[in-house]
């Protein structure tokens, strides 16, 4: 037997990152620039997992950095239609998240549709379930099932969307639905049209959106208040008054602002904003996760840094590290070199998150 023969018959040398689970393995191609290994690796895992929520959310964090996120889209839905079942708030989000970074309206099911609408209802978020009725409405297929038309009458109603009593009008008179369901639905439509049915978008001014939050120059600034509780690679778990826990990806980090905030009345504190939405773009609602330095300790998570200012410094520079976001005000403001000092909230927002880039 030749040298060539030795071995020959035994076991193939395995790459020990094979070995590893999908989301690591993933993220090593990445690092490496492998993003269409990367790809072929977490297309098969969320399809055998899609409840697994850190691989859907590596997969469609590799979709928009690879500009694929109409191939990950239904993959994507498939976590907010599991989420508005649990947690509407963040289905929300991640609704907002899916159709901002996408160049057009992702092509999505009517039903998932509806249900989005419906979790919508009755909060600060109708205005955009009457937006979506409304696109939903003009592409509405003639084979559209009744049951699925019903349904959408009945959200419409209840969100005064103003294709309501288009949508209505000839199911009220459709024999084939039930006596019930056709009252349920009048009357429905009957307290729309006397609380105002909601402007069409196509007739809406350009003023922002009317929301009770911080307004800077131009825009609005929806503040999502919270605390952070932990950090671990790409995410960073944050505390949501009356929505418990959750998992955010500090790649959805647009922009990372911080600030001292100084009325002279009480306690100084650092303001630190995580913007998910970026606030050079032409929307009228600003995103951001907001902390207060004085309502957290980052020693808690980063239990290195004995001192309290120096842990925060630390997350600021974590954060900013891994979600590669723009720092606002600059680079030196951002990581207290000093902080900017602003006498409010307000002040603050006018003169820092409403800057251009340069």
């Amino acid at each position: 037997m030749g040298w060539r023969d030795l071995g020959r018959g035994g076991a193939e040398p395995t790459d020990p990152t094979e070995q590893k689970p999908p989301a690591e393995r993933a993220g090593d191609l990445r690092r490496q620039g492998r993003m269409e290994e990367a790809w072929r690796v977490l297309e098969p895992a969320v399809r055998a997992d899609p409840s697994n929520v850190e691989v859907t959310h590596l997969f469609w964090d590799l979709a928009l950095q690879m500009e694929r996120m109409q191939d990950a889209a239904k993959t994507y839905q498939r976590l907010i239609t599991d989420e508005l079942r649990t947690d509407r708030e963040l289905a929300i989000f991640h609704w907002f998240e899916l159709v901002d970074r996408m160049p057009e309206e992702p092509q999505i099911d009517l039903d998932f549709r509806i249900a989005l609408c419906r979790s919508m209802t009755g909060g600060e978020n109708e205005d955009s379930a009457a937006d979506l009725l409304a696109r939903i409405h003009e592409t509405l297929p003639d084979e559209t099932p009744l049951a699925s038309r019903l349904e959408l009458a009945k959200v419409a109603a209840q969100c005064r969307a103003a294709s309501a009593e288009e949508l209505a009008r000839p199911l009220l008179s459709d024999s084939q639905i039930p006596e019930g369901h056709r009252q349920e639905l009048s009357q429905l439509l009957t307290q729309a049209q006397s609380q105002g049915l909601r402007t069409p978008p196509d007739q809406w001014d350009q003023s922002p959106i009317e929301l009770s939050e911080t307004m800077t120059k131009d825009r609005k600034l929806k503040v999502i208040p919270a605390v952070p509780v932990a950090m671990d690679g790409e995410t960073i778990t944050i505390e949501v008054a009356e929505q418990g826990r959750r998992r955010m990806k500090q790649s959805a980090i647009q922009a990372l602002a911080t600030s001292r905030i100084d009325n002279g009345q009480e306690e100084a504190f650092v303001v630190v904003d995580l913007l998910v939405d970026s606030i050079w773009s032409d929307k009228d609602v600003i995103r951001s996760v907001r902390f207060r330095s004085n309502q957290f300790d980052a020693r808690s998570f980063l239990p290195e840094s004995g001192d309290a200012q120096l842990a925060l410094l630390e997350m600021i520079d974590n954060l900013l590290a891994v979600s590669q976001a723009h720092p606002l005000p600059d680079p030196e403001a951002v990581m207290g070199r000093p902080f900017r000092s602003y006498g409010s909230l307000a002040e603050y927002a006018r003169d820092v998150l409403d800057m251009t880039p340069t």
